[in-house]
């Protein structure tokens, strides 16, 4: 099971994410560096936990905002694979960041257009390039798409999944800093039945080495995890003893 770290990145720096508020981010206080920059923290994660990999969300562009650095090209330097959330709505969002050293582009629910963009981003690019993230607010879908007004994140994935989708991301939000546990186990386990040799990675709430546990038991191929490394609670020998840890069968 992977162990992901994940950096929230607004105004150029490192903001501890909490619940989806995101007018109420604050730089990061963490363990693992006094600083709140974000490469300085993904060298000390990749240090630290030897992480392999790591998902970047830019809130700045999630808010349509103006970004003051380029500071997915300044990750890229740390040579670690990236997956990266700058909001995507279109074909074109996606053709303007290809100059990015970026190895997987996430299209979240909040922010994508239709399910018509994302099979012609399939299509042109590749299923590999894409991971879909089904975002959440206690439980619900968080979606700008009319279309998906009524759709359950299940029902969701099971319509990304017919387009060509085949790594998803199951967010949260409104447990995302908040450390009270996971609650997409039952999500995950339905898609893991549904879409058979998918790639699941589940985010929000994690406190400690038994909420990974659910999820390894629920078939996540992976955990996204800020939080629990910033205060502590997961030690580097806890990130080791799951990556050798194969995904076991979905128990029920």
């Amino acid at each position: 099971m992977r162990i992901i770290p994940v950096i929230d990145i607004m105004n150029g720096q490192a903001v501890h994410a909490i619940a989806g508020h995101r007018d109420y981010y604050r730089p990061v206080q963490s363990a693992v560096t006094e600083s709140a920059d974000p490469v300085r923290l993904l060298r000390a994660l990749k240090r630290r936990f030897g992480a392999e990999e790591c998902y970047v969300a830019d809130i700045n562009r999630l808010q349509r905002k103006e970004t003051p650095r380029c500071v997915l090209a300044e990750l890229a330097e740390v040579g670690l694979p990236m997956m990266v959330d700058v909001g995507i709505s279109t074909v074109a969002d996606v053709n303007a960041i290809e100059s990015l050293q970026v190895d997987r582009v996430i299209l979240g629910s909040e922010t994508v257009a239709s399910l018509n963009v994302v099979a012609e981003l399939v299509r042109l690019f590749g299923a590999d390039r894409f991971v879909f993230s089904v975002d959440m607010k206690n439980g619900q879908l968080v979606s700008s798409n009319a279309e998906w007004q009524g759709l359950s994140p299940f029902e969701l994935a099971v319509q990304a999944a017919a387009v060509g989708i085949r790594q998803f991301i199951l967010l949260d939000l409104s447990a995302v800093g908040t450390c009270r546990g996971v609650s997409s186990t039952g999500l995950c386990r339905q898609i893991r039945t549904r879409v058979p040799g998918c790639s699941i990675l589940a985010g929000g709430g994690i406190r400690s080495v038994e909420h990974l546990e659910q999820l390894e038991q629920a078939g996540a191929d992976g955990a996204l995890v800020a939080t629990a490394f910033h205060n502590g609670i997961l030690t580097a020998a806890d990130v080791q003893r799951f990556a050798r840890r194969p995904t076991p069968s979905v128990t029920s």
